[in-house]
């Protein structure tokens, strides 16, 4: 607990950790819904898409690094980081599973 909030029950919190993952886990999908409608084709939407999933890892790890009091820069990397990995694994993942469908 960094106590930067208090007086928060779990319901609060789980309640704003499923909008939030809900919200920011959106935005990488926005591209593909954009391709949907004739914007660009999937090619081009795989690239947005990695650009933006970028970009709102190095958000998120600033806001890590403000309230933790751990540094913008440090944090932002470090979530790019290991974010980057973990999309990258399940990239692979469903691209091995694709065979199955």
């Amino acid at each position: 607990d960094l106590g930067v909030i208090k007086e928060q029950t779990p319901l609060s919190t789980a309640l704003v950790t499923f909008v939030s993952f809900i919200l920011v886990g959106s935005i990488p999908l926005l591209p593909f819904v954009f391709g949907a409608f004739g914007f660009f084709d999937s090619h081009i939407a795989v690239k947005i898409c990695m650009f933006v999933t970028g970009l709102v890892f190095l958000s998120i790890g600033a806001i890590k690094g403000i309230v933790t009091g751990k540094g913008k820069i440090k944090s932002s990397l470090e979530t790019l980081l290991v974010g980057g990995f973990a999309a990258g694994i399940s990239f692979y993942v469903g691209h091995i599973l694709q065979g199955l469908a």
